[in-house]
């Protein structure tokens, strides 16, 4: 027993190593190439084939391309872009060292891509809007640091640039798994296989844990969304004395869920009385009973004369009397617009359009 437990730990913390190994290296790949397929050196990627990542890329990538590139307009536009990369990865280790990385995207917002643009951030404003939604700390720290660069403006050069991204890259390269998420992986994983009962405990909590948080959210947005309707959409006219309770149990008539079907296939001949029938459903799906004054509104016009056609409205009743059936004569040949509302809200899929 102590012997499988300890073949399956080891089995599941190789594997947990190993797929972060394959998955941190083809992320890793795909921003090299994305790098130079973006400044049309793709032809140049046997050159990079044992670098790992994008940092020691704009470490290297001049060297490697000297012997290569000979047109003048070329190298000094990659010589451009190399400086792009290496300052913008130099500003990133700094903010890291400062423990201010999370601030890297909101400075980047505000045209800040290097450390000597943020050296230029020497306004309170600027500093205010930087630090903006984050802690006192990290304003403090933010500041501080701005006062640091403005001081060493003059002995800051490439090569403490340089400095910067070597030591990123070598963070980003132990930065590809842990030691401690591989040894929980398969110390669990060992547990559910040695306990059976306890990996059932596990997978069984787990998906009903999943199923119930789908459903909480699903009724939290749609509690939400009738709270909204209430107090948005519905004036006192409309409302009568429904309240924000029969909202929360969709205990209203709601036009989306009513339905429209038709006694009739097309086409039919002119003379015809052709009818459809309209069902009334409350918003959570109970039939709504179609006695009560609903304000059905239905509107026949041919499109091409611009003719209304005159209906009748008819209660059935049904087992649930939530039907309402409208008849109409056709006098003239063409295609019809037939619209139907309810309180002056569309039906379903109202209007339709019939040959």
């Amino acid at each position: 027993m102590d012997l499988r437990f300890l073949l399956t730990f080891a089995f599941c913390s190789v594997a947990w190593i190993l797929f972060w190994e394959v998955h941190w290296k083809k992320g890793k790949e795909s921003q090299i190439e994305e790098w130079l397929q973006g400044h049309s050196l793709s032809e140049y990627k046997h050159l990079f084939e044992d670098v790992q990542t994008l940092e020691e890329l704009s470490l290297s990538v001049l060297t490697r391309l000297e012997e290569v590139v000979k047109e003048r307009r070329r190298w000094r536009d990659i010589a451009e872009a190399h400086v792009q990369l290496l300052r913008d990865f130099a500003f990133q280790e700094w903010l890291c060292s400062q423990s201010l990385e999370h601030y890297y995207h909101t400075l980047k917002t505000l045209g800040c891509t290097n450390l000597d643009d943020l050296a230029q951030f020497d306004s309170q404003l600027q500093l205010s809007l930087a630090a903006w939604g984050y802690y006192y700390e990290d304003y403090i720290k933010l500041s501080t640091g701005v006062k640091v660069l403005q001081a060493s403006r003059g002995s800051r050069d490439q090569e403490y640039e340089v400095q910067l991204v070597h030591s990123l890259a070598e963070r980003r390269l132990n930065e590809k798994w842990s030691i401690a998420g591989a040894l929980i992986f398969g110390c669990t994983v060992a547990l559910c296989f040695l306990i059976r009962d306890l990996m059932f405990y596990v997978i069984g909590g787990i998906t009903v844990s999943i199923i119930a948080f789908v459903f909480t959210i699903k009724f939290l947005c749609e509690l939400a969304a009738r709270v909204v309707s209430f107090l948005q959409n519905e004036d006192r006219g409309r409302r009568g004395d429904r309240s924000i309770y029969d909202y929360v149990r969709g205990n209203y008539l709601d036009p989306r869920s009513c339905k429209v079907s038709w006694d009739w296939k097309d086409p039919q001949e002119v003379g015809q009385t052709m009818s459809f029938r309209v069902q009334l459903f409350y918003k959570n799906g109970q039939p709504f009973p179609a006695h009560r004054p609903v304000g059905l509104r239905v509107n026949i016009t041919h499109i091409e004369l611009a003719l209304d056609i005159p209906v009748t409205q008819e209660v059935l009743q049904e087992p649930e009397s939530n039907v309402v059936k409208v008849a109409f004569t056709v006098r003239k040949a063409g295609r019809y617009e037939v619209a139907v509302k309810l309180g002056g809200l569309n039906v379903a899929y109202s209007p339709y359009y019939k040959p």
